[in-house]
């Protein structure tokens, strides 16, 4: 997963991942728990229209939101450390989070509704079985929320099965703050 550096620093004790990160993260596990050739995972919805070159099954990733999570971040980051700079000896590095609640919808097509449910809980266990990997690879928390009525996409020679999962990821974003950097700008926009 994508994950924070801190450059010089002897262990990174800030690990945190993006759901970008996730999401990636996630294919590579499917690919290689599933096999490459189990279908495609994606943040972009296949054209449709063309029944002939669709690829399924398909599982599509959507933020549905994002928000700061009420309880541990309300309004604004929060202060975590201050550590001496490995750069730049003399300075200090600040360390802030926030973490955020993101609504995240897995849409599973496939050719028929029996493989579109077999799709979606297929993905519930893999998830519910990984979460602990995720924790561990930087996210705060992977809920599941539940699933949504069955729903049909329209496409050129009829109609395909969609099964959508809704889960709520918590992720965190950490903020780092060089002294250093703080003081050069500073300098820079005070010179006439």
């Amino acid at each position: 997963m994508e994950q924070l550096e801190l450059p010089g620093m002897p262990e990174n004790r800030y690990v945190c991942t993006t759901l970008d990160g996730f999401v990636d993260t996630l294919r590579r596990l499917l690919d290689a728990a599933w096999g490459p050739d189990w279908g495609e995972l994606g943040e972009e919805v296949s054209d449709f229209t063309d029944p002939e070159n669709v690829r399924l099954p398909q599982v599509v990733f959507h933020l549905l939101s994002r928000v700061p999570n009420k309880e541990l971040s309300p309004l604004k980051k929060r202060y975590f450390d201050t550590l001496p700079d490995p750069l730049y000896p003399g300075y200090h590095i600040e360390v802030w989070r926030r973490w955020y609640d993101c609504k995240i919808a897995f849409h599973c097509y496939a050719r028929t509704n029996r493989e579109a449910r077999h799709l979606a809980n297929k993905l519930a266990v893999f998830l519910d079985t990984y979460a602990g990997y995720f924790k561990e690879q930087g996210l705060s928390e992977l809920l599941f929320l539940g699933e949504e009525e069955p729903e049909r996409t329209r496409m050129a020679a009829g109609s395909l099965p969609v099964r959508t999962l809704l889960y709520l990821a918590r992720v965190e974003e950490v903020y780092v703050v060089r002294g250093k950097m703080l003081e050069e700008i500073i300098i820079e926009t005070s010179r006439p």
